[in-house]
């Protein structure tokens, strides 16, 4: 599937596909790690699916099925040239971390553990600490650059709310304007909504849920009104809603 859409994203130039980038997210959903109970506390597949995409990112040649019935081809694809991205979350790896570094801590030996930021946490993450979460050392061992991305901060979120295309905001008063509801969202609303994303630790993801929260009555309501409206999201309506009133 991965080799699929990226001939198809190359328009079907073969020799462009070949020299491709594919980016895989969430690359922690399938990684594996035995439990205390010697058990798996992860997906049981996911060493499965890291040899299968070791065999991609190692680079060889695949055969590859491409369309569907009896309008089946094959082409081979040859992943050597191909630049093989992973992302993602690694929740809890911090802990993994700060297990390793107190070990080195004199605070075994009486004294007080050091202290250590996210910041300074990521960028003390070691190859084994991976290997600890659950990515299987033969795949680390070919994903040699390791960067760690700086948390979304209050603007970032206010842009991925207003600014950037399709965004959110765009999409509810596209929406709502075909049942004649104006939609105004301030900037104020927007501070509140991105600052309590953060306390939530939810991230761009949460930023949804929030306005399905402000919007579900009128969205429900709107189809039956017959004359133009206008409805406005406040800071205060954020307040009022997070405060459940």
């Amino acid at each position: 599937d991965i080799l699929e859409n990226l001939y198809n994203q190359a328009n079907k130039d073969l020799n462009k596909a070949q020299k491709g980038i594919v980016l895989i997210d969430e690359i922690d959903k399938i990684s594996v790690k035995a439990g205390r109970d010697g058990g798996n506390s992860r997906d049981p597949s996911g060493a499965g699916a890291q040899q299968a995409l070791l065999k991609l990112i190692e680079g060889g040649k695949f055969k590859v099925e491409m369309g569907q019935g009896g309008h089946k081809t094959n082409i081979m694809f040859d992943t050597t040239d191909v630049l093989f991205i992973v992302a993602g979350a690694f929740t809890n790896i911090e802990s993994i971390v700060m297990a390793r570094e107190i070990g080195h801590d004199r605070a075994f030996l009486g004294g007080e553990a050091e202290e250590l930021s996210t910041k300074e946490i990521y960028q003390k993450i070691e190859f084994d600490d991976f290997e600890q979460f659950g990515i299987i050392p033969e795949l680390l061992g070919r994903l040699p650059v390791r960067v760690a991305l700086k948390p979304l901060t209050e603007d970032n979120l206010i842009a991925i709310m207003s600014d950037i295309e399709d965004n959110i905001v765009d999409q509810y008063k596209t929406l709502l304007a075909e049942d004649d509801v104006k939609l105004k969202v301030t900037k104020g609303a927007l501070q509140q909504i991105a600052r309590q994303a953060i306390l939530n630790n939810s991230g761009a993801r949460g930023l949804q849920g929030v306005f399905e929260e402000l919007l579900r009555d009128l969205m429900f309501t709107a189809p039956d009104t017959e004359e133009e409206t206008s409805f406005s999201i406040t800071k205060q309506s954020v307040v009022d809603l997070l405060r459940g009133e």
